[in-house]
């Protein structure tokens, strides 16, 4: 150790050489991790300026899953659109669930005692409040929140309105979206914020979705808000009772999700009559909406492997049994051209939304008969057969349309 020698303190020969062989240590551990952070920034640098080669990033030989459709747009620099691309998807089938009540929990088991009564309060009315099915929650503010425009700009989504002109303000009007693609990601963009704003004017639009939906706590109070109803009936009624009002279904539902795949569109439209009843029913305007893009925004099993059969036959027992089957996708991991994470796929999503039917008049109920709807489901599907045909050309690269 130290010692007194003449007046002055002087270092035990032993100590200082450990001291320095310590020092040394230190040193060579401090220039490793330095090294090991230039490494790391060097590869991040690289990333982000690499051109990606998604032919062979994601070939479908050594990944089962289908590679994201070609011609890619490069992925945008905003930080606010990645953010939201990757928000949306933590807030939808299966993540959300999973989230947001894992988030609940936490905080009650975390909590003190105001955060748990608070949160107990909460609970109780998460599941007595009908306000769900009635829309009466809508929102203009929140739907013109400007991180819907940057979730908007991510792909970048195109909306483009055939009639040239907004919906009339006085009517009622029941639009079809197709195809319903993984999630329905831009029927949610469109019909659910201000981002189709343009094309409804005045008209207060409320896009249908699963009731499942609503059983996510915190997330529920915002969808409200943002005008989304239960795809039932009783829902659809309420709406559209007041005129000025516009509900979004996405037609083909979860047996059509089960066919989103980039490149040629499978709908499930010829069984699906019940939405022309109700419109029927309401003298509603009946509207198509094609989304050029939507099967492109993730990546699913390749159809045909073995993955994809298996997942396929789970995923319609879900439906058997549940009236829904959960989504099974991958998308980018967040921040990078790399598949394999949650973020969607940067690739344009034109929406295409046609022009209204004739309106079909007031009826009673006991005269809207199965003829009367046949009658107007053809007109539907004639009218959304020639919105594709005539728009195809510019926005769907080649595509086919199929009607089961």
């Amino acid at each position: 150790m130290y010692r007194a020698s003449g007046g002055s303190w002087s270092c035990d020969p032993m100590v200082r050489q450990v001291s320095l062989r310590a020092y040394g240590d230190l040193a060579q551990v401090s220039r490793r991790r330095a090294l090991t952070w230039k490494v790391l920034v060097k590869i991040l640098s690289g990333i982000s300026k690499v051109k990606w080669n998604f032919s062979t990033v994601a070939n479908p030989t050594v990944f089962p899953m289908s590679p994201p459709p070609a011609p890619l747009v490069e992925p945008p620099r905003s930080r606010e659109a990645h953010l939201m691309s990757v928000l949306f998807a933590l807030c939808i089938l299966p993540f959300g669930p999973i989230l947001w009540w894992g988030i609940f929990f936490a905080c009650a088991a975390l909590g003190g005692t105001v955060v748990r009564a608070a949160l107990a309060v909460y609970f109780v009315w998460f599941f007595l409040d009908s306000a769900p099915l009635h829309g009466t929650k809508y929102s203009i503010r929140v739907r013109r929140w400007k991180a819907w425009r940057s979730l908007a700009d991510y792909f970048p989504i195109k909306v483009v309105n055939a009639a040239g002109a907004p919906l009339d303000p006085k009517g009622r009007y029941m639009l079809g979206y197709h195809p319903h693609g993984v999630v329905s990601l831009g029927a949610f963009v469109v019909a659910g914020t201000s981002v189709g704003e343009a094309v409804w004017g005045d008209v207060r639009v409320h896009l249908c979705t699963l009731a499942v939906n609503f059983k996510m706590p915190f997330v529920r109070e915002l969808i409200m808000r943002l005008g989304i109803i239960p795809a039932s009936k009783g829902a659809i009624r309420a709406v559209l009772k007041a005129p000025g009002s516009a509900v979004v279904i996405v037609v083909g539902g979860a047996k059509e999700a089960l066919e989103a795949r980039p490149g040629d569109v499978t709908l499930t439209l010829g069984s699906r009559k019940g939405f022309v009843r109700e419109a029927l029913l309401a003298n509603a305007q009946l509207v198509p909406i094609f989304a050029f893009g939507e099967n492109s925004l993730f990546i699913v099993p390749s159809k045909g492997t073995f993955v994809s059969r298996v997942l396929a036959a789970a995923q319609r027992l879900g439906l058997r049994f549940y009236g829904y089957s959960l989504p099974v996708f991958t998308g980018m991991i967040p921040y990078t051209p790399l598949p394999g994470g949650i973020q969607p796929v940067s690739h344009p999503l034109t929406v295409v939304v046609g022009e209204p039917l004739p309106s079909p008049g007031e009826r009673k109920p006991e005269e809207v008969t199965q003829v009367l709807v046949d009658e107007w489901h053809g007109r539907y599907v004639s009218a959304l057969t020639e919105l594709f045909a005539k728009y195809q050309p510019e926005y769907g690269g080649g595509q086919k349309i199929c009607i089961t």
